[in-house]
């Protein structure tokens, strides 16, 4: 099982290193302890891949793991391969920018507890309520997948239909529905 598969969550950009936009001068965020995080907060963890790949693993291990631990998971995952496989310079490329850059940023923003020196990472309350929030936006109603797979069984039923019994009528009409019903579906989407 890849690193991956071990942890559900989605991300945009495997492989995704630290940017000049990325980097430790730029960070203009509010530092509060309270254990919630402002949207510019929120965007600014987030936008990294690594770091969501650490808040993701953190929030599926009991919210705490080793640096060494994070630099493996992160290291498969980037390279989508089982832990075992992963090279001593691939770690070492990612533990070196989790050590010296990534975790120290997610400890200055009271995302996670960083102890450099055990080498040990926790996940705060405010990293908690950040990665949910991430979660919660990145998952399909389960509603409206029932809905699509209704739209595709009828349309499929309606072309079996119309071949069978060789009609255009059937044929327009049937898909003249499906197409009003996915135009409905659309204009709800994009008004909620």
């Amino acid at each position: 099982m890849t690193a991956r598969q071990q942890t559900h969550m989605t991300t945009n950009n495997p492989g995704q290193e630290s940017t000049a936009e990325d980097s430790p001068d730029d960070d203009d965020s509010s530092k509060s302890g309270s254990s919630t995080a402002g949207i510019d907060e929120t965007f600014e963890i987030l936008k990294n891949n690594r770091r969501r790949t650490v808040l993701g693993y953190l929030r599926s291990h009991n919210g705490s793991a080793t640096v060494k631990e994070l630099a493996d998971f992160v290291t498969a995952d980037e390279n989508n391969v089982d832990i075992d496989v992963i090279t001593s310079s691939q770690r070492k490329r990612v533990y070196v920018s989790l050590y010296q850059f990534h975790l120290p940023k997610m400890s200055e923003m009271d995302i996670v507890e960083y102890d450099k020196n055990r080498g040990t990472v926790s996940l705060t309350d405010k990293g908690v309520h950040i990665w949910q929030s991430h979660e919660d936006h990145q998952q399909v109603p389960k509603n409206w997948g029932y809905l699509s797979l209704f739209i595709a069984v009828f349309g499929i039923a309606g072309v079996a239909v119309s071949v069978y019994l060789w009609h255009t009528l059937i044929t327009l009409i049937l898909f003249s529905i499906q197409t009003v019903m996915l135009l409905g579906i659309a204009a709800y989407q994009l008004n909620n």
